[in-house]
C-alpha cells in the first residue's frame, strides 16, 4: 500500500475529463464548486495565441477564499463527447484547469435535478430480507456501547469549576422535561445527588425545530489534557470517501 502525501491527494482526487476547446483537446478539473471554465494563461498563450481577451467582469475567489487574478476572457466552443455548448473561458494568472458547473449541466455531464420527473424503484425482495436478518441493528430503542468507559483525562493540579446553571426559557420547559425523562429512561443520563463538576445546558432548536441540549463546557476545557495530532483536511476527507456507496445520516443519540 502507497501512502499519499497532501499534495498527491489534492492532485489525485479531482475528477478529470478531456474536452475540445476551440479545436484544441484540453484535460479540464470537472469541479461544482466553481460557476467558471478558467485556464491558466500559459495554456492560453500556448494553444490560442491568436485569441484577444475581453475585458473580465469577475473576481473570483478559491474554495480557500484565496484571490483569483483573472486576466479577461474569450468565448469558445467546448465538446464533451458529441454535446457542444459555447460559453465564456475565463484565463486567470496561474492555478489548475477548471470547467465550472454551468457548463456541465449544458454539456449533460451532471444531471439538473429540477430536469427529471419520476425515479422507478425496483423491490426485489433483498432489502426486506437484509433487514429482517439484521432487525435488532434497525430497532427504534437505542443501542449500548458495551466494554468501554470515557474518562476525560485533567491536567495535573485541576480545580473542579461549579458554573452557574442558566434557567431555562418558560416555553420550552416542557418540552426539556420530556426530553430529559426519555433520556432517562433511555440510560443516556442518570440523576446525581451532587457533582464536582458543574457547566450549565443551553437548549438550542434543531432542523426540525425540537429542542437539543448543548453542553457549555469552557470552563472544563481549560483544565482538559488534550491529544496534540493534524485535524484531516478537505482533500482528505473526500479521498475516503472515493468508492463509497452507502452514505448516512444519524443523530448520535441513534448511536448510542
Amino acid at each position: 500500500m502507497v501512502r499519499a502525501d497532501e499534495s498527491d491527494v489534492g492532485r489525485e482526487a479531482r475528477p478529470k475529463s478531456t474536452f475540445s476547446v476551440m479545436g484544441k483537446n484540453i484535460e479540464l478539473m470537472v469541479d461544482l464548486g466553481s460557476l467558471y471554465a478558467i485556464v491558466p494563461k500559459s495554456m492560453w498563450f500556448e494553444n490560442w495565441p491568436e485569441v484577444s481577451l475581453l475585458p473580465k467582469y469577475i473576481n473570483p475567489r478559491g474554495y480557500q477564499g484565496a484571490k483569483i487574478n483573472v486576466l479577461g476572457y474569450f468565448v469558445s466552443s467546448i465538446t464533451f463527447k458529441s454535446r457542444n455548448v459555447e460559453g465564456k473561458v475565463y484565463v486567470a494568472d496561474s492555478g489548475p484547469l477548471i470547467l465550472g458547473w454551468a457548463h456541465q449541466y449544458d454539456l449533460h455531464i451532471v444531471m439538473d435535478p429540477h430536469s427529471v420527473e419520476k425515479v422507478l424503484m425496483v423491490d426485489d425482495g433483498s432489502v426486506n430480507e437484509i433487514l429482517c436478518e439484521t432487525k435488532d441493528v434497525f430497532e427504534e430503542k437505542l443501542g449500548e456501547l458495551k466494554g468501554y468507559v470515557h474518562r476525560i483525562k485533567l491536567c495535573e493540579g485541576a480545580v473542579p469549576v461549579k458554573d452557574k446553571v442558566r434557567r431555562v426559557p418558560v416555553v420550552v420547559r416542557a418540552e426539556v422535561k420530556k426530553l430529559l425523562n426519555d433520556m432517562k429512561e433511555n440510560g443516556i443520563i442518570e440523576p446525581v445527588e451532587a457533582a464536582s463538576w458543574i457547566s450549565p445546558v443551553v437548549i438550542t432548536r434543531k432542523s426540525d425545530g425540537k429542542p437539543s441540549f448543548c453542553v457549555d463546557l469552557q470552563s472544563l476545557n481549560q483544565f482538559v489534557a488534550t491529544d496534540v495530532f493534524p485535524l484531516p483536511n478537505i482533500n482528505e476527507l473526500l479521498l475516503l470517501l472515493k468508492g463509497g456507496k452507502y452514505f448516512s445520516k444519524l443523530d448520535l443519540k441513534k448511536c448510542i
